[in-house]
């Protein structure tokens, strides 16, 4: 008999603990932002593009190194390959030679000067993985505000979700006055159904915040990488926040600090290397070097060794050098356009963005007064329908605000968190 309950017990233990084990693990904004840094594709992308650059860089810098090739080879043929004739006591004979052999070379050559291009293209090399390195700083912030979106929008659906809630157990129990009324015939059956009517579209309501926030959180799980059964947020309930006024930056100074604004200079300075490049191809090109020769040629077995120098002249390039020369300095003031014209809209962008967070404060500031109203006039309006000088539909409406009243305020104060998120995110 012990060994039963023992087992009984066990059995217990286990499954309080795989329940405590399946609920949903929770997590903060912070937690979410970390999670997100850690799994998400654009990130690992722009990490790969990075790494990528500083390859790029390295590889253009070893043509700073001398070029060594060696080449080598050998031969054996049936017939003699060379004929020739030698004098022999006054007879001249026929000889074969070159039916076998080998011969080797290795060489080093050193470049001297190629025109620039050497120099800038590893400063062209550089800037590449400068820009890349801000590419991979610029994805990381996109992912923090798509986290903060997806976050404050299911904050935004809980807490709609509460409030029809509320809603429910405020017309269930309006449902049980009515009823009680109409059993002692103070209320007509008209008025039961209203009551129902109203809480047949509040559970409507319900179903489908119930479904968008299930798709929203499994859309937030797959951006996170985690399991979608394992997943939630955690959201303490505070609704404390904060004017606009301050967080407030300098448009021009905040447009200036931007890494967007560095990634346009850096392809500024990338398009006038590029006319550099260009125009070292039309220069002279002057190296040094030296080679060990070895062959093993007509019976014979040779080493030298020899130093060399060598100019190259691109005279054919000249014809069309001065076409390229004015195409890339178009290309150069292209790049200044865009950064100048990048720079306007950014700082259209910081306005908009800061003009956003006014009007969702002021929404905010809207939904805290109507939620007020709206609660005293429910509470003025039930006691006024229990006095008799109220009907049902006027309750009934009463309650109805009171709800669009709340829902107005979470809609703004979690678009007032996203635009905040996006301001912090262009202007810190």
């Amino acid at each position: 008999m012990a060994k039963h309950l023992m087992k009984v017990l066990f059995l217990v233990l286990y499954l309080f603990s795989a329940t405590i084990s399946a609920q949903a693990k929770t997590y903060t904004l912070t937690e979410c932002e970390t999670q997100a840094l850690k799994h998400s594709h654009k990130i690992t992308q722009s990490e790969l593009e990075h790494s990528s650059a500083k390859e790029a860089k390295k590889e253009a810098f070893t043509n700073y190194f001398p070029t060594v090739k060696a080449d080598g080879g050998y031969m054996s043929s049936k017939k003699d390959l060379l004929k020739t004739a030698v004098g022999m006591d006054g007879a001249v004979l026929p000889v074969d030679l070159l039916r076998e052999g080998m011969y080797g070379t290795v060489s080093i050559t050193q470049p001297i000067f190629a025109g620039g291009r050497i120099t800038n293209s590893n400063k062209l090399a550089k800037i590449a993985e400068e820009s890349a390195a801000l590419q991979s700083v610029l994805a990381q912030k996109d992912v923090k505000l798509q986290t903060a979106a997806y976050y404050w929008q299911i904050v935004s659906l809980k807490e709609k979700l509460k409030t029809v809630q509320s809603m429910e157990k405020y017309v269930k129990t309006l449902h049980k006055d009515v009823s009680a009324a109409v059993e002692a015939g103070l209320a007509m059956n008209n008025d039961i159904l209203q009551v129902e009517l109203r809480a047949q579209e509040i559970a409507s309501s319900k179903i489908t915040l119930e479904n968008a926030l299930q798709i929203t959180k499994e859309a937030f799980a797959q951006f996170l990488q985690v399991s979608e059964k394992d997943f939630d947020i955690k959201y303490d309930g505070k609704t404390q926040y904060y004017p606009p006024e301050k967080y407030l930056v300098d448009t021009n100074k905040a447009v200036q600090k931007r890494l967007e604004t560095e990634l346009f200079g850096k392809q500024v300075e990338a398009a006038k290397l590029q006319t550099k490049i260009k125009d070292g191809e039309n220069l002279p090109t002057l190296a040094v070097g030296g080679a060990h020769v070895h062959h093993d040629l007509f019976d014979r077995t040779v080493d030298s060794n020899m130093v060399y120098a060598t100019v190259s002249v691109p005279i054919s390039s000249w014809w069309g050098g001065t076409h390229a020369h004015r195409k890339n300095k178009y290309q150069e003031q292209e790049a200044k356009d865009r950064k100048q014209d990048g720079i306007e809209l950014m700082k259209v962008e910081t306005d908009k963005a800061y003009h956003n967070l006014e009007e969702a404060y002021a929404q905010i500031k809207l939904a805290e007064k109507s939620i007020k109203s709206a609660k005293e006039n429910l509470r003025l309006v039930d006691n006024y329908y229990k006095a008799g000088t109220k009907t049902l539909t006027d309750v009934l409406d009463a309650q109805t605000l009171s709800q669009n009243s709340q829902d107005m305020f979470a809609d703004a104060f979690s678009r007032y968190q996203i635009f905040l998120a996006n301001y912090k995110k262009i202007t810190e």
